[in-house]
């Protein structure tokens, strides 16, 4: 029999807004092969959560308490080169966005883009 490809990919979120986070853990939970593994209110939860359970994907807020998401990007792309890290905001701009990607952010959604978000999470699943 022909092995099979990882059947699931871990995912932390991270985001202030507990409205957000919940939707994002029901939205994401609810796709085959995606566990939410950690939920942080904050950019130093969020880099604490990726240390400890090496996820996949991490989805970040940019406007966090205690660290924003850039610093905490940093911190968790010093930690992980494989990780995917998606930075998910309110207000994106193209300045913001090229912030991001040259900070190490392999992706820049605004957060009505939820459906490019699900996407990108099963496309990892896929290349796992």
């Amino acid at each position: 029999m022909v092995s099979k490809k990882q059947e699931s990919i871990r995912i932390v979120i991270a985001d202030d807004s507990p409205a957000i986070r919940e939707m994002l853990h029901l939205t994401l939970s609810s796709v085959e092969g995606i566990v939410v593994a950690g939920i942080a209110s904050d950019g130093s939860g969020a880099v604490q959560l990726a240390r400890k359970l090496r996820p996949q994907i991490v989805v970040l807020d940019i406007s966090m308490p205690c660290m924003n998401g850039i610093e905490a990007l940093k911190q968790i792309r010093a930690d992980d080169s494989d990780a995917w890290i998606v930075m998910f905001t309110a207000a994106p701009s193209e300045l913001l966005r090229e912030a991001c990607l040259q900070a190490g952010a392999d992706f820049f959604f605004g957060k009505t883009e939820i459906e490019n978000l699900i996407e990108l999470c099963r496309r990892r699943l896929l290349e796992n």
